[in-house]
């Protein structure tokens, strides 16, 4: 989990006017029913790590098996109402029904004595990829595509078991690094739900492009699909794949694709406005992620493994060459074949690199090895 309050959290929108951006006031944190130190069923309570429209975040341990987890408080406001306390504990039912290494796991759920309900899960270290993003810029296509696709196996895990996201945003990924790589988490469920092909016919006759009432709205408004904004009791798959593509965007720009100051703004955006092109980005990846930002759901591919699927051959085919020009040259292949042995093994690797990050690196270790001979 995050280890300060996540970031993007306040832009989110909740229904039935719970706190949020939307429809009420934000309750601030204060209100907060516990303390560090204070134990909860079997997890003691270490620091409050986050807060968001629904309650607190907390690092707490617990005790039978010493390990440290994250704990959400709801807040005591909330702890009145009868379906803002289900909706909580609801997302600690979803979450147990997912099966996937990527998706953060549940301990437990329950309400104290006293009235406190909580949801205990597994605690993530690492940084949301909204931080990553804005810590380091764009990433390399080849790392974006690859990071993506990895995200996108754990979202169709997810609609594997009859459920939707609806949340999906850099700041509900955790990013964690494995192996030389970068690995997603997908985290807080707040707004999952099941979903059925009844639930989907019931946006069937909704205009094409007409905006609910905004106090029905539901999500980030940077990462809705069109389909939330005109009939957000039928969303479904496709505005995940959606969401993934805006994310995948972002990883690739380290901008969103839509930006706007009031919710009016972004619904109009995300119901009728293409998204601007993508800088410095190779065609046929941008096509794909253009696709799965399509308006019209049936324009998208068909689920969230289909997307990833042409989002990793598209990066294939967009890898830069192994071999760069410079080095297809007679003088470089003499060096290569004559030269002394450390620029030569160097300029190999050049040739054997599977894609053009690794060609890069293997070009500036050329460079470097060039340099000190």
């Amino acid at each position: 989990m995050p280890t300060r309050p996540p970031p993007g959290a306040r832009d989110t929108l909740w229904p039935d006017g719970e706190p949020g951006q939307l429809g009420g006031t934000v309750i601030s944190g204060d209100d907060d029913p516990v303390g560090a130190g204070q134990r909860i069923g079997d997890f003691v309570l270490v620091e409050r790590a986050g807060e968001g429209a629904y309650g607190t975040v907390w690092q707490a341990r617990q005790v039978s098996l010493d390990r440290l987890v994250a704990v959400k408080i709801l807040r005591p406001i909330l702890g009145f109402d009868a379906s803002a306390t289900a909706r909580f504990l609801r997302e600690a039912q979803i979450a147990a029904e997912i099966d996937h290494p990527g998706a953060a796991h549940v301990y437990g759920a329950g309400a104290e004595p006293d009235g406190t309900v909580w949801l205990a899960m597994e605690w993530v270290p690492g940084s949301t990829l909204e931080d990553v993003l804005a810590a380091r810029g764009p990433m390399p296509v080849a790392s974006a595509v690859a990071f993506v696709v990895r995200l996108a196996e754990v979202v169709q895990a997810v609609h594997d078991g009859g459920i939707v996201h609806r949340d999906i945003k850099p700041a509900n990924v955790m990013v964690q690094s494995r192996s030389g790589r970068l690995e997603p988490r997908l985290i807080d469920l707040g707004l999952a739900r099941h979903v059925t092909s009844a639930s989907l016919r019931e946006g069937a006759d909704v205009p094409a492009g007409s905006l609910a009432p905004l106090a029905s709205l539901f999500g980030t408004p940077n990462y809705m699909a069109p389909e939330q904004w005109s009939s957000p009791d039928a969303v479904g798959p496709a505005a995940d794949q959606y969401a993934l593509g805006a994310l995948a965007w972002e990883c690739l720009a380290a901008r969103r694709p839509f930006l706007a100051a009031t919710l009016e703004e972004f619904a109009r955006l995300h119901l009728s406005a293409p998204p601007p092109p993508l800088p410095n980005c190779p065609a046929p990846v941008e096509a794909v992620v253009r696709r799965a930002l399509a308006k019209d759901p049936s324009d998208r591919f068909p689920s969230v493994a289909a997307f990833a699927a042409a989002l990793t051959a598209a990066g294939q085919a967009a890898a830069t060459p192994s071999r760069p020009a410079l080095l297809a040259t007679p003088s470089a292949m003499r060096l290569r074949d004559q030269g002394p042995q450390p620029l030569a093994e160097a300029i190999a690797r050049v040739e054997a690199a599977a894609d053009g990050d690794r060609a890069e690196l293997a070009l500036a270790e050329v460079q470097r090895v060039a340099l000190h001979l």
